[in-house]
C-alpha cells in the first residue's frame, strides 16, 4: 500500500489538555533537534536534545584544570639569567623547580617566546577538548556513526589544526631561529609537560584518598556493597571516557545497563539490584511521584467520545489529513493502520525517508484528541534502560526518562490513547532495547509488565510501580518509523513477525475530499470496542475456507523456499482480516497485503538458482487460487524479486 510523500517538515509541539493547565507537568517528551518550537494541539510540549552532557563538561574542567597547571609549571621552572640581573616572580627553589633538579632535567632559562610557546600549548589543548567533544556529540545527535571515515578525518583535521596553531607557532614566533634555541625551546615545553602531568596525577590520588576516607568514615556502620550489578553500574555511570559520547540518561539516551527478565517470574532475576536501603519514593522516582501527587494517586475516568463506526473513522480521518494538513493517503493505508492496532500494538512504517511515515501516527493522535509522544531512537541505545531508565544504585535514585513518565501517565489515563513514535527505529537494533516489550506483548494484557528494579522489603513505591514493575497500559500503542538505507539496521524477522508493517513506496495523487473532515473526540474504550465488534463480527471473520485458500499459497511458500508462518502470525490473520474489513475493506487487499508483508518480504535476499522459477510457479499459483490481479501487491512484489535473479 502506498503513501504520499510529506510536504511539510513535520509537526508542531502540542498544548496540554485544560484538564491538566492548573498543574505544571514535568516535560515527558524528548524531542528531536529538527521540531519545531511551536506547541500545536494534540501533542505535549517537549525538550531539545543537548549537544553537551554534564560528563563533558566535567572532562573539559578536568582539561582546563591541566591547562592553568601547565601554565603555571612553566612559570616555576624558568630559571633566571642571574648574570644579567634578570628577576623572576617565584622563587627558583619552589617545589616544582626541585621536582625539575630532583629529576635529574636541565635547568633552561625560558624567555618571554618560551612561556608564550607553553601558554599556547595549554590553550588549544583546552579547545581541542571541546571541539573535540562537541563534534563526538554533534555525531550522536544527528544519528551518525561516530566513528565513520567522515568523522574521523573531522576529528583528525581538528587535532591538526590545533598542534599547527599551538607547538608549530609557538616554534615559528622563536628568536633567534637557530639549532640550538629551537632544541632548547622543544625541551622546556617536554619539561613543563611531564611535571605538570607527575603533579596532576598526584593532587588526582590525594583528592581519591580524601574522598574514600570522608565516604567511608560517613558510611561506616553500613554494609560494603561489592555485587556485580552494584561494580558495573557504577563503572559505566563514571566512566569518563564512555561519558564523553553518552547522551542524557534524563532523556532516555544513556548507555548505562540494567538487563532485566521482561518477565513476572521471580524476584530476583537479572534486573535485580542490591539495594539494602532507599529514601523515601519521592527522592528515588522525584517525576513519577509527582504525578502520584498530580493525580492524586487515583486514575481518571471515562472521556468524551463521538459515536462513530470503523468505516467513518477511517474515511474521516484521511479526509481530515488530505483538507487539514494536505497529506495524501491511499485509504488501505488507513484502514491497515487502524485495523492492524487489533491485532498488534507494535507497527513499523518503513519506506524512503519523506514519505510521510511518522506524519500518520502523529496525525492520528491528535485527530482522535490522544497524547502523541515523538521519540527519535539513538544509535547508542543497547537494552531496555535507553526506555525506561536504570537504578544508580550510587546516588540512590532512578534516572526516569520521558518514556517512561509518559508510559506512567497513561496508566492514569485509561480512557486515553496514546501513539510513542519511535522514530528511525532501527538506527539501533531493535531486538535489543526494545526486546522486553517484544517479549511482553505477547502475554496475556494482566500480564503486560516489565521490571524496573528489585524494591527492597517496606519500601513503598509510586502508585503504578508494582513490585518494581512498571505496566503496559492496553492504550498505549507503538509506532515505529524505518528508514532503508545504509545507516540503518535490517529488522530481524523476529521483529516483523509480532508486528503489523506498513510500506510506504511511493506518492499518491492528490484528491478532493468529500464529507467530514473535522477531528473527532474518541476514547480508548471506544476504539477498542469498535474493533472487538468486528474482530467478533461472524460475518466477516476469515473462515476456514479462507484459511485453506490461503494455506495454499504459504505451503508451496515452504515446500519450495523453506520460508513457514507460526501460529503467532495465523493468530494475528484471524483479527487483523475481520478489523479491516470492518473498516471497509476487501478481503482480498488485506490477504494480499499479509501474504507480501509476511511472507513474500522473507524472500529477499534470496539469489539460488532455483528462486526465479519458483517465484515464477508461485504468480502462477496466486492467479489460480484467488484470480488475476487478486494480489496485485504480492504480484509487483515478486516481479521485483525476479527482475533481480
Amino acid at each position: 500500500m502506498a503513501d504520499e510523500t510529506n510536504g511539510m517538515a513535520g509537526l508542531t509541539n502540542a498544548k496540554k489538555h485544560p484538564e491538566k493547565a492548573k498543574q505544571e507537568k514535568p516535560a515527558l517528551v524528548q524531542e528531536s533537534i529538527s521540531e519545531p518550537p511551536h506547541p500545536a494541539e494534540g501533542e505535549k510540549q517537549v525538550k531539545r536534545v543537548s549537544y553537551l552532557t554534564r560528563w563533558n563538561l566535567f572532562a573539559i574542567g578536568m582539561v582546563l584544570l591541566f591547562s592553568f597547571l601547565l601554565v603555571f609549571t612553566g612559570i616555576c621552572i624558568h630559571v633566571p639569567n642571574t648574570a644579567a640581573g634578570e628577576t623572576t616572580i617565584v622563587s627558583v627553589k619552589n617545589p616544582l623547580n626541585l621536582l625539575r633538579q630532583f629529576l635529574g632535567w636541565p635547568a633552561i632559562h625560558a624567555p618571554l617566546t618560551y612561556q608564550v610557546a607553553n601558554i599556547l600549548i595549554a590553550v588549544y589543548l583546552a579547545l581541542f577538548t571541546f571541539a573535540f567533544i562537541f563534534e563526538y556529540r554533534y555525531a550522536i545527535v544527528k544519528h551518525k556513526k561516530v566513528f565513520s571515515l567522515k568523522m574521523v578525518g573531522i576529528y583528525l583535521a581538528t587535532l591538526v589544526l590545533c598542534v599547527a596553531l599551538s607547538f608549530g607557532l609557538g616554534l615559528v614566533i622563536q628568536s633567534p631561529y637557530s639549532p640550538e634555541n629551537i632544541g632548547a625551546c622543544i625541551q622546556f615545553l617536554g619539561e613543563a609537560l611531564g611535571i605538570t602531568a607527575i603533579i596532576y596525577l598526584f593532587i588526582g590520588v590525594i583528592i581519591v584518598a580524601i574522598l574514600l576516607v570522608v565516604v567511608n568514615f560517613i558510611r561506616r556502620d553500613k554494609p560494603l556493597n561489592l555485587s556485580n550489578d552494584a561494580l558495573e553500574e557504577e563503572e559505566e555511570d563514571h566512566d569518563i571516557g564512555a561519558a564523553l559520547g553518552a547522551d542524557d540518561k534524563k532523556n532516555g539516551a544513556g548507555n548505562a545497563s540494567l538487563e532485566g527478565t521482561g518477565n513476572l517470574e521471580g524476584a530476583g532475576g537479572a534486573g535485580a539490584i542490591a539495594t539494602e536501603e532507599l529514601a523515601e519514593r519521592e527522592l528515588v522516582f522525584p517525576a513519577l511521584s509527582r504525578l502520584d501527587k498530580e493525580y492524586g494517586g487515583v486514575a481518571q475516568g471515562k472521556i468524551k467520545t463521538d459515536d462513530i463506526s470503523l468505516i467513518e473513522l477511517c474515511n474521516r480521518f484521511r479526509n481530515y489529513l488530505c483538507k487539514t494538513e494536505k497529506l495524501y493517503y491511499d485509504i488501505d493505508t488507513i484502514r491497515v493502520f487502524i485495523s492492524g492496532m487489533a491485532a498488534s500494538h507494535l507497527e513499523i512504517l518503513e519506506g524512503l525517508s519523506g514519505t510521510g511515515k511518522s506524519s500518520l501516527p502523529r496525525y492520528f493522535a491528535r485527530f482522535v484528541g490522544g497524547e502523541v509522544i515523538f521519540l527519535p531512537v539513538q544509535a547508542t541505545w543497547r537494552d531496555k534502560s535507553s526506555l525506561l531508565g536504570y537504578f544508580n544504585d550510587f546516588s540512590k535514585t532512578y534516572r526516569e526518562t520521558d518514556f517512561l513518565l509518559n508510559l506512567y501517565d497513561a496508566s492514569y489515563n485509561p480512557d486515553k490513547l496514546y501513539m510513542f513514535v519511535l522514530d528511525e527505529m532501527n538506527i539501533s537494533r531493535i531486538e535489543y532495547y526494545f526486546a522486553d516489550f517484544l517479549s511482553v506483548l505477547e502475554y496475556p494484557e494482566p500480564e503486560w509488565k516489565i521490571r524496573l528494579m528489585q524494591l527492597p522489603t517496606g519500601f513503598v513505591p509510586p502508585v503504578y510501580l508494582d513490585r518494581g514493575f512498571v505496566t503496559i497500559p492496553n492504550n498505549s500503542y507503538f509506532i515505529g518509523t524505518a528508514n532503508q538505507d545504509d545507516s540503518t539496521f535490517s529488522i530481524a524477522d523476529k521483529v516483523y513477525d509480532r508486528a503489523i508493517t506498513i510500506a510506504f513506496s511511493q506518492s499518491n495523487t492528490p484528491f478532493t475530499p468529500e464529507g467530514a473532515a473535522s477531528a473527532i473526540h474518541l476514547s480508548a474504550s471506544k476504539f477498542h470496542a469498535l474493533l472487538k465488534e468486528a474482530v467478533e463480527s461472524p460475518s466477516l471473520a476469515f473462515t476456514p475456507a479462507d484459511a485453506k485458500k490461503f494455506g495454499a499459497l504459504t505451503s508451496y511458500v515452504y515446500e519450495e523456499f523453506g520460508v513457514a508462518i507460526g501460529n503467532r502470525i495465523l493468530h494475528q490473520i484471524e483479527i487483523i482480516v475481520p478489523a479491516f474489513l470492518g473498516c471497509g475493506g476487501k478481503k482480498d487487499d488485506i490477504l494480499d497485503f499479509i501474504f507480501a508483508r509476511k511472507v513474500v518480504a522473507k524472500l529477499e535476499g534470496r539469489f539460488e538458482e532455483y528462486v526465479k522459477s519458483g517465484l515464477e510457479r508461485l504468480l502462477a499459483l496466486i492467479d489460480e487460487t484467488f484470480g488475476p490481479g487478486a494480489f496485485p501487491r504480492s504480484s509487483a512484489y515478486i516481479a521485483t524479486l525476479i527482475k533481480r535473479l
